[in-house]
């Protein structure tokens, strides 16, 4: 897996499985992402080839289609993950503990600022 929005689209799908029992579909994805339909289309079509998601018809609407992770997705996801915490590891001790702590503050607030206008709009 290479491109970011390919592991945006599973941390989204591995996301939704705590509600969406039956996968989630794909104008779901497309809506929590902010992109257009073909965009995610094509984005699962490719973790579809690679067999990173399954893709099964909705059971009360034929006409949509449910994305789930296989065992190779969720293994990405993982992967990810670990990879995301290594990075940060380092970056930390690049930093130092002020520093980071600094950082991690700053975060803090840009997260808020984003989600009150997530909020507004």
């Amino acid at each position: 897996m290479h491109q970011s929005n390919e592991i945006f689209v599973i941390f989204c799908i591995k996301k939704s499985k705590e509600s969406e029992i039956d996968g989630i579909k794909l104008s779901e994805i497309s809506k929590r992402m902010h992109v257009s339909n073909p965009t995610t289309t094509k984005v699962i079509s490719g973790l579809e080839d690679n067999g990173y998601v399954v893709r099964c018809i909705d059971k009360d609407d034929r006409r949509a289609a449910r994305i789930t992770l296989t065992p190779k997705g969720e293994d990405a996801i993982i992967k990810a993950h670990n990879s995301f915490h290594a990075i940060f590891d380092e970056l930390t001790d690049h930093l130092g503990e002020q520093k980071s702590n600094e950082l991690a503050d700053l975060l803090n607030e840009v997260y808020n600022f984003f989600d009150n206008k997530r909020n507004i709009l």
